[in-house]
């Protein structure tokens, strides 16, 4: 299995509601989520739609992690939420000589 600190395969995504995703990997083992999944819907409605097509709470605990498609050696376990975008800092130009 690839490192998930350095490489990932992601396929495309069936929805069109989808815009795009940013996969942001722990620099460190004791990291609470080797992963984080960063993307960007078109309408909250369209990413409640998919939630529900493919995650499915296996435990009664509202608070339980979702199971979701099997990738690689499993399924993916997953706390999906949604949240607002409230700065962006963008990195310096630099020159070109």
């Amino acid at each position: 299995m690839p490192d998930p600190r350095t490489s990932f395969e992601v396929s495309p995504c069936p929805n069109p509601p989808f815009r795009h995703a940013r996969l942001h990997p722990a620099l460190g083992p004791k990291a609470t989520y080797s992963v984080v999944n960063i993307a960007r819907w078109d309408s909250v409605e369209d990413w409640e739609a998919t939630v529900r097509q493919h995650f499915v709470r296996t435990e009664s605990n509202p608070n339980a992690p979702l199971q979701g498609p099997q990738i690689g050696s499993g399924p993916v376990a997953a706390h999906p939420s949604l949240y607002r975008v409230v700065h962006v800092t963008h990195e310096p130009a630099t020159e070109r000589s």
